[in-house]
Formats: C-alpha cells, sequence, structure tokens
C-alpha cells in the first residue's frame, strides 16, 4: 500500500490541507486547494476511483467542484463517493453554489457518482483492501469518520477529532496512525499535543504520522520528545510504503 500524505496542514498554515491518497486512486478528502495541487504535480486523474469523505467542512470538501468539473471535461464516469449520510445533497448544493443549479446538476449527471453512505454500510472493500468507516469525535459536528484501511497491516486516517473510545480501539489494532493534532492543550474539536504524548506512551508499537498542523503546532510537534520515538512529523508529500 502506498501513502501520499498530500497535505499535513490546516487553513492557517503555509502547507496544503489535510489530504491523503492511496495507491494513486483512494483520495481521502478534497480540501481547498488540492485540485490546483494536483494538476501541479502531473496527477493521473484516469486513476481516481474513489473519494473518502472524512466530514463535511470546508477544508476538507471544497475543490470537490473543480476535480469533478475536471473529470467531467475528461468524460469520466462511476466515481465512488464515500462519506455522511447527507453527502449527496451536500454535493448537489456545494456544486449549485460553484457552477450554478444547471450547469452543477449537468456536471453531476455526467459523472454519474455512486454514493457510499457509511453510516449504512460502514465497511466495504476497494480491490484487496478492507476499508471500515468509524465515527469520532469533533465536537458538535455532526458524522465525521476515520478510515482504518487493511491488507497486511492495518492504516488508519483520523480525520479531525479529539481523543475518542473509536480513536483507542483502532489504535490497538493499527500499525499507523494518520492523526490529525490541531491543538496544545485539550479540546472539543481536535486531538491536542498533551493527548498525543500519553498516547504514543500508550502504543509504543503504533507508527503516528501527524497532520492538520498549523505552522506552530507543527514546530511545536516536532520540537517535542517522544518516549518512544514513535511520532513523525511530516512535511507535505511524504510517502509510505506499507508492505
Amino acid at each position: 500500500m502506498n501513502v501520499k500524505l498530500l497535505g499535513t496542514g490546516n487553513i492557517t498554515s503555509k502547507r496544503a490541507n489535510s489530504c491523503v491518497l492511496i495507491d494513486q486512486h483512494i483520495l481521502i478528502d478534497c480540501p481547498n486547494g488540492q485540485y490546483k495541487k494536483l494538476l501541479q504535480e502531473d496527477f493521473p486523474f484516469a486513476n481516481l476511483d474513489f473519494i473518502l469523505i472524512t466530514h463535511l467542512h470546508g477544508d476538507r470538501v471544497f475543490d470537490l467542484p473543480f476535480l469533478f468539473l475536471d473529470l467531467y471535461k475528461r468524460k469520466r464516469t462511476g466515481i465512488t463517493l464515500v462519506g455522511p449520510s447527507f453527502l449527496e445533497e451536500y454535493v448537489a448544493e456545494l456544486m449549485r453554489l460553484a457552477f450554478g443549479k444547471d450547469t452543477g446538476a449537468d456536471i453531476l449527471q455526467g459523472l454519474r457518482i455512486r454514493y457510499i453512505d457509511v453510516s449504512e454500510s460502514p465497511s466495504f472493500m476497494i480491490g484487496n483492501l478492507s476499508i471500515t468507516a468509524f465515527e469520532v469525535d469533533h465536537g458538535n459536528v455532526p458524522e465525521c469518520y476515520g478510515y482504518a484501511f487493511r491488507h497486511v497491516a492495518t492504516l488508519v486516517v483520523t480525520g479531525e477529532s479529539r481523543m475518542c473510545p473509536n480513536l483507542e480501539e483502532w489504535a490497538r489494532k493499527s500499525t499507523y496512525f494518520i492523526c490529525e493534532c490541531g491543538k496544545e492543550h485539550e479540546n472539543a474539536f481536535h486531538m491536542d499535543l498533551d493527548t498525543l504524548k500519553d498516547f504514543a506512551i500508550k502504543y509504543p508499537k503504533l507508527t503516528i504520522l501527524t497532520t492538520g498542523m498549523s505552522n506552530k503546532m507543527k514546530k511545536k510537534i516536532a520540537e517535542t520528545q517522544f518516549y518512544h520515538d514513535n511520532v513523525i512529523v511530516p512535511d507535505d508529500d511524504y510517502e509510505l510504503e506499507i508492505m
């Protein structure tokens, strides 16, 4: 499994917003600016089959209209969009705002997108990858999800969440954890550095890669001495081969 962290920042950072690409055909989130970044990197858009959405905030989905326009012009069809129960309605409204009612609807009709509602179908297969969506705790934001990818090893992408029982459960079963860490101290919406330090001690065999970081938080995490040295603070485009 090839894993590329296309973005490791948050909305205030100079780096791209959190976004992960798996095996060149599974995109996790499509934040503002990501479509242009894919163009600049000569991404093979013909390969893109699945887009998994962690939650419906702008810094996770606002480039979907421009990506969809590109795919529409390439005459792509059959893309699968995975996420919360109200994802299809949200995307329709996003396309209307981006292009107007008729054009937005025409693009969606041409793409023939297939939707998977993870509140009803949390487990599914993509090739030889077994994928499970699980709810996380992003404060009062409804239907926020992390995703676990299982093949030989297990990779988890947490989305945005403070510590919660589902993160603990998947940490016990995983090898790699792409974990948002947006704050220094405990709060209602995000993983924080104080909690991350304890988490890294509790799961010494887990390799944790931080994302969703402001410039200030990236510096603080990078300067932190973790007891087991099992935390990686990656830059954009960091790649990981999971065998």
